[in-house]
This record gives C-alpha cells, sequence and structure tokens, in this order.
C-alpha cells in the first residue's frame, strides 16, 4: 500500500510522475521478446521500440521540468501576493489601531464638552433669572424718572425724556436694546438728573403769561422744585407752584415774592454776587422737607 501524505510537494509530485512512467515503459521492453517471432528481427524492432520510448521519456521529462517551472513560478506569484496581503493587513491593523486611540480621544473631548455643556447650561439659567430681576429693576428706574420729569417743574421735558424713550417699559419698544444699554442710558439720564438738582440757570422763552398771552420772559430754574419767570420788559413775574390743585404758573405774586424772582435772575446770571433769597415753593416740597 503506498502511504501518501497530502498535500504533495513540487519534488514528490514529479518523482511520483516519473516513477509511473518508467515503470510503464519497464513493462512495454519486458514484453516485447514474447511479440517477435524473428530473433534477427526482434532485435532492430527492440531498438526502435527503444528508441521511441527513450525519446517518449526525454519529452515526459521536458514536460516535467517546464510544469516545475512553472508551478515554482505560480508559487513565487502566489506567496509574493501573500507578503503584499500580509503588508495590507499591518498597515490597516496599525490604522485601526489609530482610529482606536483617536476614538478614545474623542469620547474624552465628547465628556469634557459635555461637562462645560452642563455648566453653561447653569450659568445661563442663573445669568437669565439675574438678567429677569435686573429688567424689574431698571424697568422700575425707568418708571420713576418719567414720572420724576413729568411731575416736575416744566423744564426741557422732551430732552429729558428722550433720554429713557428709548428704553420704556413698553416691550415694543425696547426689542433691539440690551440691557447693557438699557443701563447705560439709565445711568446717563440719573447723571443729568443730579447735575440739573445741583444747579441753576436762566433761559429765554416763550411762555403764556395768562389771558392766552405770549411773551417773552426770561425764566430762571433752581434744581428741581424753583421755576419762575421776569418779563423782558420787567413789568410781569411768575412762579410755578402748587396752590389749591395742580401745579400751575402763578402769574400775580406779592411784591416780595417779584423783588426775589428778580434777584434770582440777575444772580444766576451772575450779575449780582450770591445772597440768600426767599422765594415761595409748592405745598408737597414743604411737605416733604418737614419729613426729612
Amino acid at each position: 500500500m503506498w502511504n501518501i501524505h497530502p498535500p504533495l510537494s513540487s519534488g514528490g509530485f514529479l518523482r511520483l510522475c516519473l516513477f509511473f512512467h518508467l515503470f510503464t515503459l519497464s513493462i512495454g521492453i519486458c514484453s516485447l521478446p514474447a511479440a517477435l517471432p524473428d530473433p534477427n528481427q526482434g532485435n532492430s524492432a527492440s531498438l526502435s521500440s527503444e528508441a521511441t520510448l527513450l525519446d517518449e521519456l526525454h519529452a515526459v521529462v521536458q514536460t516535467l521540468r517546464e510544469e516545475r517551472m512553472a508551478f515554482y513560478e505560480k508559487q513565487r506569484q502566489f506567496e509574493s501576493r501573500i507578503q503584499q496581503k500580509r503588508t495590507d493587513l499591518a498597515a490597516l491593523e496599525n490604522k485601526a489601531t489609530q482610529l482606536r486611540t483617536t476614538e478614545e480621544q474623542v469620547d474624552q473631548d465628547l465628556q469634557r464638552i459635555e461637562q462645560d455643556i452642563r455648566k453653561l447650561t447653569l450659568e445661563l439659567q442663573s445669568k437669565t433669572v439675574q438678567q429677569e430681576r435686573l429688567q424689574e429693576t431698571m424697568d422700575n428706574w425707568i418708571v420713576q424718572g418719567r414720572k420724576a420729569v413729568a411731575e416736575g417743574v416744566p423744564f426741557r421735558r422732551e430732552e429729558r425724556r428722550e433720554r429713557l424713550i428709548p428704553v420704556a417699559p413698553d416691550k415694543s419698544e425696547r426689542v433691539a436694546v440690551t440691557a447693557a444699554d438699557t443701563l447705560g442710558r439709565i445711568w446717563s439720564f440719573f447723571q443729568e438728573e443730579m447735575r440739573l438738582a445741583r444747579s441753576g440757570e436762566t433761559f429765554t422763552e416763550q411762555i403764556d403769561i395768562g389771558k392766552n398771552r405770549l411773551k417773552y420772559a426770561q425764566l430762571f430754574r433752581v434744581g428741581h422744585q424753583i421755576l419762575g419767570y421776569l418779563t423782558e420788559d420787567g413789568r410781569e413775574t411768575g412762579l410755578w407752584l402748587e396752590r389749591n390743585g395742580p401745579k400751575q404758573w402763578q402769574h400775580t405774586l406779592a411784591e416780595e415774592d417779584a423783588k426775589a424772582a428778580l434777584a434770582a435772575v440777575e444772580i444766576l446770571d451772575r450779575r449780582e454776587q450770591p445772597k440768600l433769597i426767599s422765594l415761595p415753593v409748592s405745598a408737597n416740597i414743604k411737605r416733604k422737607l418737614k419729613e426729612e
């Protein structure tokens, strides 16, 4: 029994083929003498048969050599492709390692980003609450400022209100105004109002001095509480007072009050040295002074 271990190597396969060919030729050579009746003719026939068999054997050997060379070439190409695949596999494994490292780094970055998002969300919520509180406070300041302008002396009311109109409590008027801009306008308004409260001045304006009579007069203002006028001819004076009703112009003054109004104009125009003068004020101002 033949003991063949698959798969055969290239040398074993060639040896096996050569063995079978030689075995066939030997059987043929051994059977030739029995077929030849004439001894003389048998020698020439045997030689011819041997030559034919040798040619066939040479052809078989040549074929086996060519097949072996072709087999080796295919094996070389196959091993080359295997080596290329191994190289590609190593490159892919290296790239996979890099991708896994990148994935781990990305996961860490995502965790940090999620933490930052949670932190920013909490800060945003806190900031929103603070902005709402600040907005309520600023709205209250705006209301108080507009009320002070409306209830105070009628002095440049439109100009003073314009500092707060862009940030009025009406939401439609504050669409494009930021909280910082609103706070800046309020701060500017109250700074200017504080300056007016500590100052006095004179200015010329046409006013109604009663009975629909319009005259140019020199007005004088002291803070937010006193406003009076003296006509250009010096014959008529008046004060903005509250007497038996809302504040209005009191065109008829006592002689002493008229002299005080004239002195106030001269002092504010710097035509006289500052001195203490007495002017009447509204009843609500007196109440505030008593409360203080």
